[in-house]
């Protein structure tokens, strides 16, 4: 029995000690397998992406960038393996330099087709890269020589009114800035927006650090502003307004039924009582007389009141009819 305890034993530990054997023998050879196939591959001509750095130098001081370059570009790059994987996990591509003086012209924009920037720094890295391909054919970039003017700051986005509010103002701090560019650039820039979708807070006023909309070419100093939206509590009216009557000749006269209608409308709280009949124009053209076929004719609102929404004229259409008067002895 003892004997047979011994033998099963001794059994186990040969097959241990074989198994031992086998496994380091198998990671042996799969070490080397993996050398040479390390070695092969660094070998090989290989593609890969890289992400290049771009700058702008000699950059004159009365210069003022107002449109910068991208900060990088995709490139794809062939070589050897082992000089791809150096430049991936060892040394740092150097960055894409841009000569300003090379592409100054009297226009205030530059652009600037990539592969004669890359095809010079490629051509001194190490190996035989070469360039696949880039991710964009041209970079661009604007500047001018100090031209500037003042603008005010403009709200033109749009905010979720609900539960009955709307907006009645707004305030910018700063409430103008500074715009950069090309005097042609410059001649079209009226103010400087605030846009973008702003839902409304439970408070009364919504304030938020605000960047304002870029225009090609021209850079905003600050290009952020500190804005602030006000509301008011939207309530129903209605005012009696009479319809008039425009470019009728001296002996020609208007007369519509009925002479006067109601206009209903929607105004914040703060407005409510400066807002009457006087601050609405309803006005009946001539020409639109003439052209008419019966006797009923459209009416539509010439002056609608700051503040002011959901206007509405009823009835919306009214009977007329042109009398001429009588000539004057």
């Amino acid at each position: 029995m003892a004997l047979l305890t011994w033998l099963k034993v001794f059994g186990a530990q040969t097959k241990r000690k074989l198994w031992n054997r086998r496994s380091l023998t198998f990671l042996f050879f799969l070490f080397l397998a993996s050398v040479f196939w390390l070695i092969t591959m660094l070998d090989e001509v290989m593609e890969q992406n890289f992400t290049m750095r771009l700058t702008l130098k000699n950059v004159p001081a009365n210069v003022i960038i107002t449109s910068e370059l991208p900060p990088t570009i995709e490139v794809k790059l062939r070589d050897k393996g082992g000089t791809l994987l150096a430049y991936r996990y060892g040394e740092e591509l150097p960055p894409v330099e841009v000569d300003f003086s090379k592409y100054v012209n009297m226009t205030g924009k530059a652009i600037v087709p990539t592969l004669d920037l890359l095809r010079p720094m490629v051509q001194k890295l190490k190996g035989n890269m070469t360039i696949v391909s880039v991710s964009r054919e041209s970079v661009e970039f604007a500047y001018s020589y100090g031209e500037n003017k003042r603008v005010p700051v403009r709200f033109n986005g749009r905010v979720g009114e609900e539960n009955g509010y709307m907006i009645s103002g707004f305030k910018s701090l700063p409430d103008s800035v500074t715009v950069y560019a090309m005097r042609e650039t410059l001649d079209t820039i009226t103010a400087a927006f605030v846009n973008g979708v702003y839902d409304r807070s439970n408070s009364d006023t919504v304030s938020w650090v605000a960047a304002l909309q870029t225009v090609r070419g021209a850079k905003f100093v600050p290009a952020n502003v500190q804005f602030s939206l006000y509301y008011d509590r939207q309530v129903e009216k209605t005012a009696i307004v009479p319809v008039r009557w425009i470019n009728f000749p001296a002996t020609k006269v208007l007369r519509t039924f009925p002479s006067r209608v109601l206009v209903r409308f929607r105004v914040g709280m703060n407005s409510y009582r400066n807002v009457t009949a006087d601050n609405f124009v309803i006005v009946v053209n001539y020409e639109e007389v003439l052209a008419r076929k019966d006797n009923r004719i459209r009416l539509y609102l010439r002056s609608l009141p700051a503040g002011v929404t959901h206007a509405q004229i009823e009835p919306s259409e009214v009977e007329f009819v042109v009398e001429t008067l009588p000539e004057s002895e």
